[in-house]
């Protein structure tokens, strides 16, 4: 419903995150779209209503109201770096 995704996407509070060491922007129970991952890549498509968490080792899970998706990605082997995901997320963009 819209009112869920109004609510879902809305930022709750902007943060300096201590452990990971960059500006996050929350919203009610996810991460929101941010413009710090890779060469300034948004980390979860390129829509900034993009809502969801890119998880540790390279999973990411989001919903992208602009754009009527969700996209999910586990890996069977963890790694901390997100080339792989990044590759897949544009490659799904890409066929829209």
């Amino acid at each position: 419903r819209p009112e869920t995704i109004e609510l879902f996407s809305a930022q709750r509070r902007a943060t300096h995150d201590l452990v990971i060491g960059r500006p996050m922007s929350r919203g009610y129970c996810f991460w929101l779209n941010h413009l710090d991952g890779p060469q300034g890549s948004r980390t979860m498509g390129p829509n900034a209503e993009t809502f969801g968490h890119p998880g540790a080792g390279g999973q990411v899970g989001f919903a992208d109201p602009t754009r009527n998706v969700a996209v999910g990605f586990t890996r069977s082997r963890l790694t901390w770096l997100p080339t792989l995901s990044v590759k897949l997320i544009d490659a799904v963009y890409e066929r829209l």
